[in-house]
Order: structure tokens, then C-alpha cells, then sequence
């Protein structure tokens, strides 16, 4: 699955690996435990999870006008993810990798699984 982050698309600037509809990445959270509450959330649109076009994102309140989401990424992927965003970018230091990739990526304890990797 391609995956470019942006406000509008789903799909990421770089190749994460998975089925081309992005099934495999639902079933992924689907089966996460530790994604559990925040899944539980979404279906109740709680606490500003829910679910779009068949992921689970975060609303974050950017402006008084403005949203972004932010998806919610399963175990599986994130390790794909942290590479992209410290190899893809230069190499970047851990506080600014984390600050790029929090801004499209959010899963339970990001902030030291981001500063460990870099």
C-alpha cells in the first residue's frame, strides 16, 4: 500500500507494505491490542477518534477553523514508519523526527518508541 500524508489523501510519501486497498492495514488495527480503547473510541466517536474511509484517525484541533487527522498505526506498520521518517528525511534528530511524524502518526507511546529509534 502507498501511503501519502496529507491533509486530503491517505496515501504515505513512501511505500509501507501491505495490500493494495489498505486492507491489510485495517485487519492490522482491527487486531492491534494495543490499539483496543482507542478502536472502542472511534466507534463511539469519542475523544476525537473515528473512523474514516476505513481507518481509525484522530481529529486534532489545529486552528479555531482547521482539523487534521492523524492516523492511528497498527504494531505491525511502525517500524516502517519511523524509518521512513528518520532515513527518508536527512537523518533527522529524534525531537524533529518526532514532531514529523506526530503530525500525520499516532499510536500508543510514539514519543519514546520514536526517541529510542533515532
Amino acid at each position: 500500500m502507498n501511503v501519502r500524508v496529507s491533509c486530503v489523501s491517505w496515501q504515505v510519501r513512501g511505500p509501507i507494505k501491505g495490500g493494495s486497498d489498505g486492507s491489510d492495514f485495517r485487519e492490522a488495527v482491527l487486531g492491534d491490542d494495543s490499539l483496543r480503547e482507542w478502536r472502542e473510541l472511534g466507534e463511539r466517536n469519542e475523544r476525537s477518534f473515528v473512523w474514516k474511509r476505513g481507518v481509525l484517525v484522530r481529529s486534532l484541533f489545529v486552528t479555531w477553523e482547521e482539523f487534521r487527522d492523524v492516523l492511528v498505526v497498527p504494531r505491525e506498520f511502525r517500524q516502517q514508519i519511523m524509518t521512513l521518517g528518520h532515513e527518508k528525511n536527512g537523518h533527522l534528530s529524534g525531537d524533529k523526527v518526532i514532531v514529523m511524524v506526530s503530525r500525520y502518526f499516532l499510536w500508543p507511546g510514539m514519543g519514546k518508541e520514536l526517541a529510542e529509534h533515532c
